[in-house]
């Protein structure tokens, strides 16, 4: 009897990508359906911004406060905005719901929260590479209701 032993060699690639926990506050009093939609779309930047997102609320997390409208010192027509101190852009995010929903009039539940997710994903993209500056894309400076809407 003739025994072959087999040797298998497998080969895993394994993917290391860094957490980011959502603490969310929604001053603006968005709806759950909203809320939970938004979340959805927020995910799907994950690979773009090169983090896995979780929600939850610890010492660690990031700060995501959905405002109804801006406030000093912010523009009066700003979607989003980070705190920027001594240089280090801060974990916290302020998404300013009224202003991104005017330029949404009519749109379906989906659409409002794609654009929701969108914007916080550009203030997500502030803080996770440190920078005050701008760029194409998702980093660009500013949106307009096609570019906040399309996928």
């Amino acid at each position: 009897m003739v025994y072959m032993r087999l040797l298998l060699l497998v080969t895993l690639t394994v993917s290391i990508t860094p957490a980011a926990e959502l603490c969310i506050r929604n001053e603006a009093g968005l709806d759950a359906q909203t809320l939970m939609l938004t979340m959805h779309h927020i995910r799907g930047h994950q690979e773009l911004l090169g983090v896995d997102m979780a929600q939850g609320c610890s010492a660690s997390s990031i700060r995501l406060t959905f405002r109804t409208v801006p406030q000093a010192p912010h523009p009066q027509d700003a979607l989003g905005a980070t705190r920027v101190t001594a240089g280090r852009v801060q974990p916290e995010i302020l998404i300013f719901a009224k202003s991104i929903l005017q330029m949404l009039q009519g749109a379906s539940a989906e659409c409002k929260a794609r654009a929701l997710a969108k914007v916080v994903a550009h203030e997500l993209s502030h803080y996770l590479r440190q920078t005050k500056e701008h760029g194409d894309g998702l980093d660009r400076r500013q949106f307009d209701a096609e570019f906040l809407t399309s996928f």
